[in-house]
């Protein structure tokens, strides 16, 4: 090794050294204490909790800008032709079943799936029979003797216009 290598390893060394100085004495004199590592700051914590305040918040009040506005309310009329039409449709069920079996059903639940407004069997002693819904407190009565089309009347007009 020559005297030339031996000067430029020198002053290779002492050049690191001050580099690494340098580098330690930026890091003490800028005046932010280090936070060891896998540390979380205020600042990341007072985050989390805005964040989760916030979810809590959409959540419970359920924002329309979130979620959409909520459905309409149903309007007499439309619960009126709602029990109207769960009437005829249970009527068409138990015709079909005096056909078949030659008697009327123990109760609606035998005839198939509800439609969605819960009606009442009322057999009669002559034979005939009552189908029964309530809307809003106020009976709606089906009369088996009665024509069911003139019973239904524009119910279903009213349920194609609430779609």
């Amino acid at each position: 090794m020559s005297h030339g290598d031996g000067a430029r390893e020198a002053a290779l060394r002492e050049a690191l050294r001050d580099a690494v100085e340098a580098t330690r004495s930026q890091g003490s004199g800028s005046g932010t204490p280090r936070r060891p590592p896998g540390r979380t700051s205020g600042a990341s914590w007072g985050v989390l909790v805005v964040g989760m305040v916030l979810l809590a918040w959409i959540w419970t009040a359920r924002p329309a800008w979130v979620f959409g506005d909520p459905p309409p309310v149903p309007t007499r009329a439309t619960l009126e032709s709602r029990a109207r039409y769960a009437i005829y449709i249970q009527r068409m069920r138990v015709e079909d079943h005096l056909r078949r079996v030659g008697r009327l059903p123990d109760r609606l639940a035998e005839l198939g799936a509800d439609p969605g407004v819960p009606v009442v069997l009322l057999p009669k002693p002559d034979g005939s029979y009552d189908l029964r819904a309530e809307v809003e407190g106020t009976p709606l009565l089906f009369n088996s003797r009665m024509r069911a089309d003139s019973f239904l009347g524009d119910a279903l007009t009213v349920l194609r216009a609430t779609r």
